[in-house]
């Protein structure tokens, strides 16, 4: 990592904690992730191994709350006039976007080590799967980087943080509900669905193309706000 992107890295992730609502989203996903598991994933009436009640309901949990985290992250610069300051230093458009973008996961993979001391406790007073488990903290490791990278590109679309937030999520719960079988019979689509490749990793299947999926979808989220960037200076 360069001295640009450290920069860039500094000074957004500490700005999370400068203000309350990171605090309240940190909150937020605590209070979502035991409703959901406790009371709508009937955690002590099923067999819960390999936590299958808190993992099912990640997804939707994330794609609400990773939006409120990346919406700023350009939407700030343009309305404070500062983009253009930005724009014109010496330093390269994708050193800026990774900057921004590595500070808002590193956020959102501090929420979601919360989880952890729920792991613990029922490692020490349950019998757990815990391979299945590591397989299943790994899938929302690869949503949350491929979400941020999403949820950055609708930021850098936008100058006003609602718009950025809703455009967001909307854009990744299409992505979570889209399924190949609307389009095609044809199982070999299976791939291309969210939810099929989730499914996998989260019953202990770690296969490469699922991890490929996500970093894929965060790649094309982070070229894209590159070119975006790049295009708005141009104008």
């Amino acid at each position: 990592m360069n001295k640009q992107i450290k920069a860039i890295f500094a000074k957004e992730f500490y700005g999370y904690f400068r203000s309350i609502s990171a605090y309240f989203i940190m909150g937020l996903y605590i209070a979502l992730s035991l409703l959901c598991c406790f009371v709508f994933g009937n955690f002590f009436e099923i067999d819960n191994q390999s936590m299958i009640s808190f993992f099912k309901y990640q997804p939707d949990i994330l794609a609400a709350l990773i939006p409120g985290i990346t919406m700023h992250l350009w939407t700030d610069e343009y309305r404070s006039g500062t983009i253009e300051f930005i724009l014109t230093q010496p330093i390269k458009y994708k050193d800026i976007v990774i900057g921004k973008y590595l500070a808002a996961a590193a956020f959102s993979l501090i929420m979601l080590s919360m989880i952890i001391p729920l792991v613990v406790v029922l490692w020490l007073y349950n019998d757990i799967n815990l391979s299945a488990i590591i397989s299943a903290l790994v899938s929302c490791v690869l949503i949350v980087l491929s979400f941020c990278a999403l949820g950055e590109l609708v930021s850098s679309i936008s100058s006003r943080p609602v718009i950025a937030y809703l455009g967001s999520l909307f854009i990744i719960w299409s992505i979570t509900m889209f399924s190949p079988d609307v389009l095609s019979e044809n199982t070999t689509l299976s791939g291309l669905s969210f939810r099929e490749n989730y499914k996998n990793l989260i019953n202990g299947k770690i296969e490469l193309s699922s991890i490929i999926y996500y970093l894929s979808m965060a790649g094309a989220g982070l070229w894209a706000t590159v070119a975006i960037i790049s295009n708005r200076n141009k104008v």
